[in-house]
């Protein structure tokens, strides 16, 4: 690792999180989400202000990220489009686009709502497995699986899949996929995972 990159990478902590299992039905603990929907943007702002690498901010994600996770993969997405803007961009995989003939780019936030219906059309079944998250704060890498079944062959396969993305007042504002972890690390310059801190609390 250069200094330059050390001096990045220490910014930046790593924070494992659990895999929710496969629901079909939005859980309690959703439930009571939506009821408190007003409260979201001072929820999203108290969790930005948590430092990344404590405690409190590792706990805070463990909580949240998965659940984002599990309502995408029940393709229940009312959660997830608010946690972007209204001017959200989000980009696939170069390779995705071509391989799946999914858009280059989605806007706004139904972006992860016609992602999905690109996916769905590729594939019989898919989830997201996504156990790894590099917290910057308002900028992070969320490193994982995606586990398709294909809408021939019936095949299941995994295979890489990254996030890298960007906040803006609480809010996705930039989000990029790639099937390769080092193309999504490499968004913000930083190292293999491994070279990368543990959060307080994380380490082995």
């Amino acid at each position: 690792m250069s200094h330059g990159d050390k001096r990045l990478s220490q910014s930046f902590y790593r924070v494992r999180l659990p895999i929710p299992e496969p629901a079909a039905d939005r859980p309690a603990r959703d439930r009571l989400m939506l009821a408190m929907r007003p409260l979201w943007p001072a929820l999203r702002r108290c969790q930005a202000v948590l430092r990344p690498g404590t405690r409190a901010r590792a706990w805070s994600v463990r909580q949240t990220f998965p659940a984002g996770y599990a309502a995408v993969n029940r393709q229940d997405l009312v959660l997830v489009e608010s946690y972007y803007r209204r001017d959200a961009e989000v980009r696939a995989d170069p390779e995705a686009v071509m391989q799946l003939g999914l858009k280059a780019v989605y806007i706004g936030r139904g972006a992860m709502r016609e992602l999905s219906e690109g996916w769905n059309e590729a594939f019989a079944s898919w989830r997201w497995e996504m156990p790894l998250l590099i917290d910057g704060g308002d900028r992070w890498v969320a490193l994982g699986e995606i586990v398709t079944i294909g809408a021939s062959s019936e095949i299941e396969v995994g295979r890489r899949i990254a996030a890298a993305t960007r906040l803006r007042g609480g809010q996705i504002a930039h989000q990029n996929f790639f099937w390769e972890w080092e193309d999504a690390l490499a968004v913000f310059g930083l190292p293999a995972p491994e070279e990368i801190p543990w959060a307080e609390g994380q380490g082995p």
